[in-house]
């Protein structure tokens, strides 16, 4: 009976060990990685877009888990911020342009996200119907006033050319959202630049119905 009881407190105590390891304090992670296998990111994520959905790049499909998709993938070291917080990103698996941040305000506020996501525009007039793949990125704010993370956002952006492969990188739609999918202000246009290493290939770009700048205007 002793060597029982022994036993279930072994198991007790590490039962408890498990649940301390993850701790809700998301800054404390060396990467992204670690991070998104933190059963409680997760969830924030989730909790940050409650059941928003999106029809313009997917037919319907729930932002949070596109952009669980993309902070699961191979992915940066956390990088600290000015005002406290702390910026995380990783790329899709097998799709790496398909790129994925979000802002922790410590331990453990998501204040903003931000989803990279490509549409197809074609050119039916040149020849061989030449289409482009032309990157969006759509950033979520948790406050529409503040638009806290758009700074660490915007540079993560600037420091990263977005581009899918094109020899002529397109430019790239700067989307500003609140987490309710609501627009905060005009989409912002940055040029194109060529993407200086791409941490890995393949994948395929999904083929939106409805044309992007009537469906953004």
């Amino acid at each position: 009976m002793k060597a029982q009881g022994r036993v279930v407190v072994g198991i007790i105590l590490s039962a408890m060990t498990i649940s301390t390891a993850w701790s809700k304090d998301f800054c404390s992670y060396r990467n992204t990685n670690q991070l998104s296998w933190d059963p409680q990111f997760p969830d924030a994520v989730r909790s940050f877009f409650g059941e928003l959905r999106d029809n313009h790049f997917s037919d319907g499909q729930l932002v949070a888990d596109q952009a669980l998709e993309r902070l699961g993938g191979p992915p940066d070291d956390l990088k600290s911020q000015r005002d406290g917080l702390v910026l995380a990103a990783a790329c899709k698996a097998h799709s790496c342009p398909e790129e994925g941040a979000a802002v922790i305000a410590c331990p453990s506020t998501i204040v903003a996200v931000a989803v990279v996501r490509y549409y197809q525009q074609c050119y039916a007039e040149t020849s061989g119907d030449r289409c482009e793949q032309r990157p969006t990125v759509t950033m979520y704010f948790r406050d529409r006033n503040t638009m806290a993370g758009r700074d660490a956002l915007e540079q993560w952006i600037a420091a990263r050319p977005i581009n899918w492969g094109e020899p002529s990188p397109p430019p790239v739609i700067l989307e500003y959202r609140a987490a309710d999918g609501t627009s905060i202000r005009p989409p912002n246009v940055i040029p194109g630049r060529p993407r200086s290493k791409i941490r890995s290939s393949g994948g395929s770009v999904p083929r939106v119905l409805a044309d992007h700048a009537a469906a953004t205007a």
